[in-house]
């Protein structure tokens, strides 16, 4: 979804430890507990099991035969143009405090009300009728860098993978349900988000619960993997090569690769450095700062890692491959990345329910003027796009 939030090694450091021993206990340990019926796929949502996700990608994903589906084992789902504005409809999963679109931002796509503990932040979608026709995403800086800016999926696909997968949550769950069935927590692990059912009590916890559907010129949206290209639908990874010191994967150093004719995007990583002066860095800095740290699992391969999906001996099957993404362009100096809003909704709106938090209390009219003037000034918080041991101040993996 997703996404840095730690600085690559620098030249001349030692070599990363080596994580093939530590990551193969975790897996027996998790196996044994499968094998054991003492936890069912889906049920381990802990930070280790979420980081074990994002070492099993960088130990494992690319091995020969057992490795992550690739080229003719995915097809990657598609934007199509529409006939008379050329545009293409996506959506973004994003949190309350989305430079973009959360309550801070210029055009808020919500509302200043909160729902249920004041801490948990569920703020309200604003009526159809208040929201901005169109959105101007901000401009790329060292603070809104390539963990803020959104990435996203093609409109419709979230919703047809959710609802082919219905026996694995329960629409009908607030937010900050334990359960196993949290619908929030669901969906934000389709696009390799760590959702914490606390609203962010723990380190890496995620509160996305918001997505927006607009339209948005193709020239400005690309997908993070080896083709680049929105309307190519192979699934393909930069080449990799084994670390031998590691036992991890790697996206080949000497593998160069220029932006596609036409908008170059400044992108900039968590530690405040340029990192777009090919398409090739950028993609090797996001490999760099997410998958080989354990903060993120992301593939490079076009698609999103379901990580409720926990078994990667069952990856031939399919399982783990979550939702074609694709990234917006921030806005720069020279050109404006404007978005038209179609929707916004919950997550539970997505899945068909009528209330947006459903089971959170909403104020009575007689104290909700008062829950407007306590939060006012409160709305402070950066969004934090990168699961894992470290937090993002930015935006998510989403992924998406």
């Amino acid at each position: 979804m997703p996404k840095p939030a730690k600085r690559p090694p620098a030249p001349g450091c030692p070599p990363r430890p080596d994580r093939r021993h530590a990551f193969t206990a975790a897996a027996s340990l998790l196996g044994g507990l499968l094998a054991g019926g003492g936890i069912a796929l889906g049920v381990d949502w802990s930070n280790a099991a979420y980081q074990a996700s994002a070492e099993a990608i960088a130990t494992l994903g690319f091995s020969p035969m057992t490795g992550l589906p690739q080229a003719g084992a995915v097809s990657l789902a598609v934007p199509v143009p529409d006939p008379t504005t050329g545009k293409i409809r996506m959506q973004y999963n994003f949190g309350w405090s989305d430079p973009a679109f959360g309550v801070n931002a210029a055009d808020p796509l919500l509302a200043g009300q909160r729902v249920g503990d004041a801490a948990d932040n569920l703020y309200l979608v604003k009526a159809a009728a208040s929201l901005p026709a169109t959105v101007t995403l901000p401009r790329s800086t060292p603070g809104y860098n390539q963990g803020a800016i959104p990435w996203l999926c093609v409109d419709g696909t979230r919703l047809a993978y959710l609802q082919a997968r219905s026996d694995q949550w329960d629409a009908s769950l607030a937010p900050t349900d334990p359960s196993p069935l949290n619908p929030w927590r669901r969906n934000a692990a389709i696009v390799g988000m760590n959702y914490d059912v606390e609203q962010g009590a723990t380190p890496g916890g995620y509160a996305n619960n918001y997505i927006v559907t607009f339209d948005i010129e193709p020239k400005y949206v690309f997908r993070p993997n080896r083709i680049g290209i929105p309307s190519d639908a192979a699934a393909e990874s930069p080449p990799m090569v084994l670390a031998g010191s590691t036992g991890t994967y790697e996206i080949d150093p000497q593998w160069t690769e220029a932006w596609r004719p036409g908008p170059t995007p400044v992108i900039y990583n968590a530690a405040g450095t340029a990192i777009n002066a090919t398409f090739s860095d950028f993609l090797i800095s996001q490999w760099n700062d997410n998958t080989l740290t354990n903060a993120f699992p992301w593939t490079g391969i076009g698609y999103t890692y379901d990580w409720y999906y926990q078994d990667p001996a069952r990856w031939s099957l399919g399982e783990g491959v979550g939702l074609a993404e694709f990234l917006a362009m921030p806005s720069t100096e020279t050109y404006e990345v404007v978005v038209d809003i179609v929707s916004v909704q919950t997550t539970a709106q997505l899945l068909g329910q009528t209330e947006q938090f459903p089971g959170v209390p909403v104020p009575e009219p007689a104290t909700l003027w008062l829950a407007v003037l306590a939060s006012g000034g409160l709305i402070t918080l950066a969004r934090r796009r990168q699961a894992g041991p470290a937090a993002r101040a930015s935006a998510r993996l989403g992924g998406g």
